[in-house]
């Protein structure tokens, strides 16, 4: 009997008399520590963006205008590119999708 993770993180078990592949459990990634360093490091972002932009009078236009073009589909803040839209993982002890996150 052999077991091995596939790509998707599925654990499968393989037996060599007839080959036969069962899904048995799947590997959820813990995403708590990268996800929460990748909001913070975008929060201080746009905190020195707003400064700049209040220091320019154009506040909050330039800001809101920074953050839509970084969080639309597409944009550097669309994880859902990274962490695909239904895989599942774990967020602070919670099971979440890339959609949620």
């Amino acid at each position: 009997m052999l077991m091995h993770v596939n790509k998707n993180g599925t654990i499968i078990e393989s037996n060599s008399n007839n080959n036969t592949k069962t899904n048995i459990a799947t590997v959820m990634y813990d995403v708590t520590n990268e996800f929460t360093f990748l909001m913070r490091q975008n929060t201080a972002y746009m905190a020195y963006y707003a400064s700049i932009d209040l220091d320019m009078g154009t506040y909050p236009f330039l800001t809101g205008y920074e953050f839509a073009t970084r969080v639309q589909p597409g944009g550097v803040w669309d994880y859902k590119q990274d962490y695909g839209y239904s895989s599942s993982y774990i967020y602070d002890g919670q099971v979440v999708t890339g959609e949620d996150i």
